[in-house]
Formats: structure tokens, C-alpha cells, sequence
């Protein structure tokens, strides 16, 4: 009876020993196995969106230069500005009745001859009107107005301007060369006068004129004869040439 009884009980330890070995198992089965973090389960990831562009970021067009000058930048658009047009020429500044180095032209006022080059040294009656003459500049403007004993009592305008400097630049040539010199640097003149049609002028008269007229204004060079060097230059208003 006893040992039945101890078959019995050993039985039931193998039986409970084996239960407990199974259990373990699974057991060891669950917690090895990584559990899933949460909410992974039952969703997916969503996709993180893409950083916006920076700021700083541009297009090619806002990057890349298109090649293209502005009018504004650009010295000289036209191409004409930096070259001297081929048609210039000295007696350009006779159409403005001006002479180069000179602050007063002829039409300018006396006032203005004053002004620019303080009273004159001589002052005296010639032409219908006061001429003012300056010696150490060897110039003599004859002008429309009026005095009497040496003084202006009425301002008028230049008429003529009288230049007798061999040192004074005059549209590109000087006093002292010949008709012939002065032609080949300005040009064919408008005219050439000989002293024979001079005698009724009272400024020309007994000498020889080369003659270039240009808009309202005319540059004129005296000398005794036509080969001779020239010895004086007029510049003068054209509606005014009773001369």
C-alpha cells in the first residue's frame, strides 16, 4: 500500500515537474520577444515633410546673369559720345560769333567787355559807334554805342572784334601766315577780296580779305596783297557788315 501510495505522488511530481518546464518555455518565449513601440502597431510612420527652401535660395534668373547691359551703365550706347564726329570743324566756334581764349563775343553787350575785361584803354568814335580798345591784348571791339569825351553814355553791342596778336590762337591758325597757309587748314573761304574792291570799305580799305562766312557771323584776314602774311583778324555780325 505504502509503495503505491509513492508511485503515486512520484507521478504526480514528474506530472507537475514536466507542467512547470512547459510554462517556462513559453514563458521565456514572451518576454524575449521584442515588444513593439508604441503606437507603431497600428500606424504607419508618416513621412517628414521636406525642408521649405531657404530664404537665401533663388532662381537660376535671380542668380545668373542674363547678359543684358543697361542703357544707364553703359558710357556710351550709342557709340557716338567718346568719337568726335570726322565733321567738326574750327570754324564752328565763328557760327557761335565766339574766338577761342576770348570771354566776350561778338552781339555780347559793352557792359559785359567791361566786366570781363575792366575799361578799355582807348575809347573813341569809329564805325557809327564807340569802339574800346585794349592794348596789351591787341584787341579793339567796335560796338553800337554812344559817348562823348571818352565816356559810354548809352551801352550798345559788339559789332566787330579786331585781333592784331601773333600769339593769339585764332579756329586753328595764327596771325603771320599767308592766305595759302590759312586755306589749307580751314578750307576754300567764302570769299576773297582784293584791295581794289576794298577801297569803300572803312575797315578794309587799302588791304586784301579772306572770308568765311558762317551762319550769322564772319571771320575775315587782312593783309597788304594776296601772298603777303596776314596782319590782323575780324570777326563780325553779319546784319550789321556796312564795314
Amino acid at each position: 500500500m505504502k509503495r503505491k501510495v509513492f508511485f503515486i505522488l512520484l507521478l504526480i511530481i514528474l506530472m507537475l515537474a514536466t507542467s512547470c518546464s512547459l510554462l517556462g518555455k513559453e514563458t521565456g518565449k514572451i518576454t524575449t520577444s521584442p515588444s513593439p513601440a508604441p503606437g507603431i502597431d497600428d500606424k504607419t510612420a508618416e513621412p517628414t515633410e521636406d525642408p521649405s527652401p531657404k530664404e537665401t535660395d533663388k532662381s537660376p534668373q535671380e542668380t545668373e546673369p542674363s547678359g543684358d547691359i543697361d542703357d544707364d551703365d553703359d558710357p556710351d550706347p550709342d557709340g557716338l559720345e567718346t568719337n568726335p564726329s570726322p565733321d567738326t570743324s574750327p570754324l564752328d566756334l565763328v557760327g557761335q560769333g565766339r574766338v577761342e581764349g576770348i570771354g566776350v563775343g561778338a552781339g555780347d553787350s559793352t557792359e559785359k567787355v567791361i566786366s570781363e575785361l575792366g575799361p578799355a584803354d582807348e575809347l573813341d568814335y569809329y564805325l557809327g559807334g564807340l569802339y574800346l580798345m585794349y592794348h596789351d591784348l591787341d584787341l579793339v571791339f567796335f560796338t553800337s554805342a554812344q559817348g562823348q569825351f571818352g565816356e559810354i553814355t548809352e551801352h550798345g553791342e559788339v559789332v566787330v572784334i579786331g585781333i592784331s596778336s601773333e600769339n593769339q590762337d585764332l579756329y586753328g591758325v595764327r596771325l603771320g601766315m599767308t592766305f595759302e597757309q590759312i586755306i589749307e587748314v580751314l578750307g576754300q573761304p567764302t570769299t576773297i577780296v582784293s584791295a581794289e574792291e576794298n577801297e569803300n570799305s572803312e575797315l578794309l580799305f587799302g588791304g586784301w580779305s579772306l572770308e568765311y562766312k558762317v551762319g550769322d557771323y564772319t571771320l575775315c584776314f587782312q593783309a597788304d596783297s594776296e601772298d603777303s602774311q596776314v596782319y590782323v583778324a575780324y570777326l563780325w555780325v553779319n546784319d550789321r557788315n556796312n564795314y
